[in-house]
């Protein structure tokens, strides 16, 4: 008979469920991976479970990165930018090309990239990953990783799924055979056995470039069919921009020895792609930084069910220009309407795959955006547009306890029930605050990075 974990609670400065107003040094019950209770007293049948304080922390709910690739989780450092976009894609190609020529070989590879990138976002605390999925590719994979991660945590206090992988499957048509491969492997997935560990399929044509107009309607019709994800990298480049207006510039040697003959007919602008994406269930476009103003009325229109995914770090190693400044213009957008969600895109465009040091800068670059609004681009908006409002995202009873431990800086230990939410929120993106699963904490193990005061003996 295997012996069931026995219930725990945990105390924390603060409970911050997002959704509602921070918990100062509130309470959260768990018991088998799943929450029981949250608030500010502990009642009477909780009393003699064993009891975790956890000084200078709050707890999160658990935190959703919108947009990455894992695939590229083994680089080292990131890839320089290079003289144009073009030219980085090209240093891209030619790491994929490095994997060498064996098919057998680029799997492997493939796997380990991905494995250390999911071990990488959880340790971060992430628990949701929206995976921009390439070939080759297998589902088994991130589940054995996800239960490798939980195998390797105290069982007494580790969710059972620590952390869940939404693969989108990338669709290019720059040839037709591009184009067939992407729709068998799509239908192959989309057609396998959902799991815990990997969300519902979605889908990705890729970006304007490698993908046509005929392409995004399709995914966007099979999107609202199937109530599935679907995400685009869209204006994401100046050279980008350049090569859909005058079928020029950099991308011109870049794409010329591969494009179909029909290919310039069939070239969609980003605004005819944006209106393509207004008719899918879900839809979000990959960085989205030179979006024109009638597109982002338009995604300020379909809030609804379309959003931008900024990734700050990335934004900041290409040096995007917005006119005279570098600074993307996130605060005009949110008060006009358009949706935001943060993600990480990939280590070869970012030193790491912490979610958290995306926010942080997030809050540094834009200090008039609240510090709660960002947060909901993380946690409750980003779950509830992704349909996983029930599993993640939150600090519910009846929900996983997938949570994410935040240690204040030093100066933001006196915190106490007088202080209000706003300079709370505020505190949590501090510069030198850190993020991490739960669970970690509690453990405090050898694997862990800061010690943990707990009221009760470690385990």
């Amino acid at each position: 008979m295997i012996e069931q974990p026995e219930p725990f609670v945990v105390s924390a400065d603060w409970i911050v469920p997002v959704e509602s107003e921070p918990i100062p040094n509130g309470f959260v019950v768990i018991a088998r991976g799943t929450i029981l209770y949250v608030g500010n007293d502990l009642p009477p049948e909780f009393l003699a479970l064993k009891l975790f304080r956890l000084t200078g922390h709050a707890i999160l709910p658990g935190l959703v990165n919108s947009h990455c690739h894992l695939e590229f989780s083994d680089l080292p450092e990131p890839i320089p930018a290079g003289d144009s976009f073009p030219d980085w894609i090209r240093r891209l190609l030619t790491h994929r090309k490095s994997k060498g020529d064996d098919s057998e070989q680029i799997a492997i590879s493939r796997c380990a990239a991905i494995k250390c990138g999911i071990r990488e976002s959880y340790e971060a605390g992430v628990r949701w990953i929206v995976d921009m999925t390439t070939q080759p590719w297998d589902p088994d994979w991130i589940e054995s990783c996800v239960k490798e991660i939980h195998a390797s945590l105290p069982q007494s206090y580790a969710p059972k799924n620590p952390i869940a992988i939404q693969p989108c499957i990338e669709f290019l048509d720059l040839s037709k055979n591009q184009f067939e491969l992407s729709v068998s492997f799509a239908e192959k997935q989309a057609n396998a056995p959902e799991s815990d560990q990997i969300g519902r399929i979605g889908y990705a044509p890729h970006a304007p470039y490698t993908a046509s107009r005929n392409v995004t309607k399709l995914c966007a019709e099979q999107s609202l069919a199937q109530s599935r994800l679907v995400t685009m990298h869209l204006a994401e480049s100046v050279d980008e921009m350049e090569w859909l207006r005058d079928r020029g510039g950099a991308f011109l040697d870049l794409l010329g020895p591969f494009i179909s003959p029909d290919y310039f007919s069939t070239l969609g602008q980003v605004s005819e792609h944006v209106q393509l994406l207004k008719q899918a269930w879900r839809a979000t476009v990959a960085h989205g930084n030179y979006l024109s103003n009638s597109d982002l009325y338009d995604l300020a229109s379909h809030s609804e069910n379309m959003a931008v995914v900024h990734c700050p770090r990335t934004h900041r190693h290409f040096g995007h220009r917005h006119g005279a400044r570098l600074q993307y213009s996130l605060a005009e957008r949110i008060a006009s309407g358009v949706r935001h969600f943060i993600g990480t895109d990939s280590r070869a465009s970012n030193p790491d795959l912490n979610l958290w040091s995306e926010v942080k800068l997030v809050r540094t670059n834009h200090p008039s955006v609240s510090s709660l609004e960002i947060l909901k681009m993380i946690t409750t908006d980003a779950a509830e547009f992704l349909g996983i409002s029930d599993r993640y995202g939150f600090i519910r009873p009846g929900q996983p306890s997938t949570l994410t431990a935040i240690k204040f800086s030093e100066d933001c230990l006196s915190l106490n029930s007088t202080v209000d939410a706003e300079r709370v929120y505020d505190a949590l993106l501090a510069s030198n605050t850190v993020s991490a699963p739960l669970e970690m904490v509690i453990a405090n193990g050898e694997r862990w990075i800061w010690p943990v005061s707990l009221r009760s003996s470690s385990p």
